[in-house]
Order: C-alpha cells, then structure tokens, then sequence
C-alpha cells in the first residue's frame, strides 16, 4: 500500500525477466507505465484517464473483490473454448481421414452430404452450447496462471484428439469393412431381401450369410455376379430385369433408402462423437468426467436432445438421412452403443499415459524459437531504425554546419 510507482514498475520488470505473469493494478497517472507493461493491467473506474487507457480491464465498482471474479471468469472462459476445441478437432480428424481412406479404398463416401450436415451441427452449435456453458468455480484459482507463450492446445489435450480421433476412426473402417460378417440381421423384411438377392444372382454381396446385414459398399455388388436365367418377377421381383450385382444395388437403395450397413456406421459415428463430449469436459487427467455436471443443466439437456434426435432420425429418417427403411433393431443399436462406448476406456488408458510430456516438449521448444525469430525480427527493425535516425541525424549536424558557414561569410 505504501510502494511508489517506481516500485512497482521495477517488481513488473523483475518478475517479468523470471517469466512470470504479472498482473498490477492502480489508479493513478503515475501507474500507468507499470500497468501498460504489465501482463494484465487492472484498473479502477474512479481512476484517472490516462491509468484507464493504459490498462487492460476496468474494475467499474471499484471493489478490489471483483479482480478475483474476473480472474475466474477469464479462466473459465479460456478452459471451455480449450474443451469446444478438443471435442471439435476430434470429429474434424475422424471425419476428413474416414471420408477419405473410404473414397480410396471403396470409391465412395460412408457418411452422405445430409448425414455430414448433421455431424457438423452436432460439433459445432450444439457442440458450443454443451461444453461452453460450463459455469465458473473456485477451484479455478488453485492452479498457477497459463504461461505466456503456452499454446492455446496443449500437449494433454494433443494426447486426447489424436488417440480419441484415431481409434475412432479404426472402429469405424473396422465396421466399413467387416461389419456384415458379424452382426445379424432382424428385420423380417430385409431378411426375406437379403433370400431373394441370394436366389437371383447365387451369391450374397460380400459373400455375407443369409442372416447377417448386407454389405452397403457398393464396390461389393460385383458386376461378374449374372443374374440367373430363367427367373421371373414372381421370383425376383424388381431385379428381374436387372442383369447383375452392381445393377442391383442401386435397385436397392431406392427401395430402401440404404443398407443397414452404411447405417450403422453412420450410428456409431454420431453415438461415439456424443460420448466423447462428456470426455472433454475434462482438461486434466482426472478420471471423472461427470464432475459438476449438475452445476451445468444445459449439458445434459442438449445431449440429451441429439441423442434423442439421433434415434428418431435414424428409425424414421429413410427420405431426408438417408438411412435403411424401418431403421435399426434393438441387438444392432446395442452394438452401436457398445461400439460407441469405447470412447470412455480410452479415455481412462490415455490419462494414464504420459504421452504429453514429449507432445508439450515439442510445443514449447517451437514456442521459444517462434519467440526469438520475433524478437531477431524485433531487434533488426530496431537496428534499421537507429540507424535511420543517426544518419537523419549526421544529416541534420551537416546541414545546420552549413548553414552556420554561409552565416559566417
């Protein structure tokens, strides 16, 4: 209470070399140098002018309890734009490296244009409202402040987008490739389908049997696959007159809308993102990802809301998501929310790996050498400047000489 500006101009600067963040407030024109170089400049609203411009924030009631509350806030607000970006880049890998290695190796898309709209809005406006609406708390206040040159993504939170985003994305090329050798198919109508696909052309696509799902890729309806002679529309129905395999396939998909292949897969994708949501509420690597979410209401009620809207799309959706006709059966939706589920064990065996540590190393090692180019940079436009003003400088010595010698003669 007693230190002068001086002091705290000269505890600014020290603090400053050992590289800390350094925050000061004041009120007076004699503290604005400490408050413009400071880190973060608190100043009062019943200050002077001149201590107001060369701060950072403006304490309006004067009250020196309100820079604890604006401390919270501000940390509060950094961590949930930390958690919207984890949960966002996740999705972002997964989707671009899934719709790409599928186009590769299938010469098509798994994910339709309506079915990516909605994966876009799942991670980005409702993916907002969910994660940036966490309140502030004061254990906010425990840890030490961010430093200077930490990268807004750090290296835990690296950790958590590759290993979610790429095990994600093997789960779902794992059911891309292979889902239709293993899970069953219950829905009497597509089974009764799937007999008269089998009769028509002597194979099931894939080479799949009668009671599992049938393959959605269309790379597996071969056009080598003939259509055998003799049958009838009693006895094939719409494909009668569709000559092999590959024709046949886009008879099934007008009539169904999709397979229930490509429909799982779209599932797991959506049901897997939404989970994950409840991972990045947490930055750290404690192991409860639920705690304090009954300080936040709106979390739970708008996944809530997606998951609801995932069912209905899904069971009724054929037209406007393209999805199989009559949606999934209850023993498929389990697979896809077991499948979905291994987001959460992941996510125990990440924070136990300290795969960070290097992941960070590297982050600040390119933070530190971004900061000296800069100041090289810095320091060259200095030089350039000095050396500017010291030859306007000889020039004006030299032009004043002059005109002292045409005085004198």
């Amino acid at each position: 209470a007693r230190s002068q500006p001086i002091h705290k101009y000269a505890l600014v600067l020290g603090l400053k070399s050992l590289d800390k963040v350094v925050a000061v407030t004041g009120d007076g024109t004699n503290d604005a140098p400490a408050l413009s170089r400071s880190d973060v400049g608190f100043a009062m609203f019943a200050g002077t002018d001149i201590a107001k411009e060369a701060s950072d924030i403006v304490i309006l009631d004067n009250n020196f309890s309100s820079i604890v509350v604006a401390i919270i806030y501000g940390r509060n607000i950094y961590d949930n734009i930390r958690k919207f970006l984890q949960f966002q880049l996740s999705v972002n890998f997964c989707a671009c490296l899934l719709v790409f290695i599928c186009a590769c190796i299938g010469n098509e898309s798994p994910l339709t244009t309506i079915q990516m709209l909605w994966i876009n809005l799942i991670m980005d406006s409702l993916g907002s409202l969910a994660l940036a609406t966490e309140p502030p708390y004061d254990e906010l206040l425990d840890r030490e402040p961010t430093k200077k040159d930490e990268s807004i993504i750090n290296g835990k939170m690296w950790k958590h987008i590759l290993g979610q985003s790429l095990i994600q994305l093997v789960l779902l090329l794992f059911l891309y490739l292979h889902a239709p050798h293993f899970i069953k198919e219950q829905d009497v109508v597509r089974l009764a389908e799937n007999e008269i696909i089998n009769f028509c052309y002597n194979k099931m696509p894939g080479g799949t049997k009668l009671d599992n799902i049938i393959y959605g890729t269309k790379t597996q309806w071969k056009s080598k696959n003939k259509l055998k002679h003799g049958v009838n529309d009693l006895t094939c129905g719409n494909y009668a007159d569709k000559q092999d395999l590959a024709l046949a396939f886009n008879e099934y998909i007008n009539v169904n809308g999709n397979s229930a292949h490509m429909t799982i897969v779209f599932n797991v994708f959506v049901i897997y993102t939404l989970f994950n949501q409840f991972n990045c509420r947490v930055l750290d690597d404690s192991l409860n990802v639920l705690v304090r979410i009954n300080h936040n209401i709106f979390f739970p009620l708008i996944v809530g809301f997606e998951l609801v809207l995932q069912v209905i799309l899904i069971q009724f959706g054929k037209e406007a998501f393209k999805v199989t006709e009559r949606g999934l059966t209850g023993e498929q939706w389990g697979i896809c929310i077991g499948f979905s589920a291994i987001t959460f064990v992941l996510c125990v065996i990440l924070k136990f790996i300290p795969v960070d540590v290097p992941i960070q190393n590297w982050l600040d090692k390119r933070s530190k050498e971004n900061n000296n180019e800069h100041d090289d940079i810095h320091n060259i436009s200095n030089s350039k400047a000095h050396l500017m003003n010291t030859a306007d400088n000889e020039i004006n010595v030299k032009n004043d000489v002059n005109d002292k010698e045409r005085k004198m003669s």
